[in-house]
């Protein structure tokens, strides 16, 4: 009797055994899904870190133009957000308004791919984000420099980490198309500070004489709206191209 009892604890604990290991190895197993958009919205307070994109829920962002996430485009990978090429997922920015804030990221492009992170954007019906945000240029600087033969006119202020198509950056670091690299955008009383991985490359003070003379050098001189505003949105940009976000966080100052 004794015997059959051994072999049949023996048979329990193997089974146990096998079940612990079959669950493990599901846990490893990458997973790529829609983000969730349920997580409670908690508005914080000066000097405390919101986590905006916590590598599972959208909740803090919807597409622009609407008040839901996108139903197509955007994905969870590994813990990343991910659009996906030629997808028309379109941008997403924040629920919330900021006006001074310290916003902190990752990001990762494909080859060949140009992207951007948006500020103090509006969102005015029958209007593109850009025609009021200032931008944070991504873009596979190597790729770019390469199809336009290297033309200083085609690739000034153009450039990863340039306040766009005002301002290059300076005393840069960018890694390579599919590693990630680090941004920050620092805005506080109308000074505007751009980091990548860890350096300020660019610094400017809106609405000064010094902006209006940038922006009269630009594509937006006669777009009345662009950088006029206080308070607004955070955007990702959708240019049609992979592009990966990650421990995205920002700090009301």
């Amino acid at each position: 009797m004794k015997k059959y009892i051994f072999q049949i604890l023996a048979i329990c604990c193997l089974y146990l055994l096998f079940s612990c290991q079959q669950d493990k190895s599901t846990a490893t197993k990458t997973v790529t899904s829609t983000p969730t958009t349920t997580a409670p919205e908690v508005k914080k307070e000066k000097g405390e870190w919101t986590v905006l994109f916590d590598g599972i829920s959208g909740a803090h962002w919807r597409k622009y133009g609407t008040n839901h996430f996108p139903d197509s485009g955007w994905t969870v990978n590994q813990g990343a957000l991910v659009l996906m090429p030629k997808s028309g997922g379109g941008d997403i920015i924040t629920k919330e308004k900021y006006q001074n804030f310290d916003l902190q990221l990752e990001f990762m492009t494909a080859k060949g791919a140009n992207s951007g992170i948006f500020y103090l954007a509006q969102e005015v019906e029958g209007q593109a984000i850009y025609l009021s945000a200032p931008e944070y240029q991504i873009i596979d600087d190597e790729n770019y420099i390469k199809i336009s033969e290297g033309d200083p006119t085609v690739t000034k202020n153009h450039l990863t980490a340039d306040n766009y198509d005002l301002q290059s950056a300076t005393n840069k670091k960018l890694n390579p198309a599919g590693q990630w690299n680090a941004a920050r955008i620092v805005v506080n009383n109308g000074h505007v500070e751009h980091y990548l991985n860890g350096a300020k490359v660019v610094e400017y003070d809106l609405w000064s004489p010094e902006w209006e003379q940038m922006v009269q050098a630009s594509k937006f001189a006669d777009w009345k709206e662009y950088g006029k505003a206080k308070e607004g949105h955070i955007g990702l940009q959708d240019h049609g191209d992979m592009i990966s976000f990650r421990n995205i966080r920002i700090k009301r100052l």
